[in-house]
């Protein structure tokens, strides 16, 4: 295994054992137990952003993602709870994500509990960065599915809460799939708002317009799914 890879038992016993439940390491063993029970065998480290001196995927107010090692082999994400988050469990979130799974939409969820949600690994460009160096062809392509899937959603009364703000919540593999991240804030029976939300950020008051118009020029949403 190469440096940047650690074991469960090398990260119970280096400084990255403050990673299971970070800030603090009260509950690391807890993790531990459910990650090996999850089949994780160990963090591979990489990612722009660093958490006591090791690369990460992603560290946000509620968790920090990092990249696992299956026993099938398979590369993974891992979210773990962050121990000074109050706000919700993570079986909460990975229930919506997994509702938004069947509708054949977000990063799949292959197990879960309060404090870990082990996902699929999906690598791709953030939507800004994909916009701007992507075809006019391929743009409408992604638009047009995710629009699709804020409408699924929004028929399914699910409800994503955070889509105002796409550049953070959508990621587009090689294979130009966009998929929606970070249901945390989710919830079943709200505001049918995701179509909403997603089309006042591409067309109408978000960042990402302008780089939207240059390619495409001026388009309402709903051409987009024409």
């Amino acid at each position: 295994m190469s440096q940047n890879f650690l074991t469960l038992d090398e990260i119970m016993r280096s400084r990255a054992r403050k990673l299971l439940c970070y800030p603090l390491c009260s509950r690391s063993r807890k993790v531990l137990e459910d990650l090996s029970n999850f089949g994780v065998l160990g963090f591979r480290f990489r990612g722009r952003t660093q958490v006591e001196g090791y690369n990460v995927l992603g560290k946000g107010h509620s968790a920090i993602v990092v990249e696992a090692l299956l026993s099938d082999g398979r590369a993974a994400a891992v979210k773990l709870r962050r121990s000074d988050y109050s706000g919700k469990t993570l079986d909460i979130e990975a229930k919506m994500q997994s509702l938004a799974n069947t509708l054949g939409i977000g990063v799949p969820v292959y197990a879960y509990t309060d404090d870990v949600i082990v996902m699929a690994l999906v690598d791709g460009l953030r939507l800004y960065d994909f916009i701007s160096v992507a075809s006019p062809l391929d743009i409408r392509r992604v638009l047009s599915s995710l629009m699709l899937q804020c409408y699924k959603m929004d028929l399914e009364g699910l409800s994503h809460y955070q889509l105002s703000n796409p550049n953070k919540h959508v990621i587009i593999n090689a294979e130009l799939v966009p998929y929606i991240l970070d249901f945390g804030k989710a919830a079943l029976g709200g505001k049918k708002s995701n179509v909403t939300a997603i089309t006042q950020a591409l067309f109408i008051s978000g960042r990402i317009r302008g780089t939207i118009e240059q390619k495409l020029g001026s388009v309402a949403g709903s051409k987009i799914l024409e």
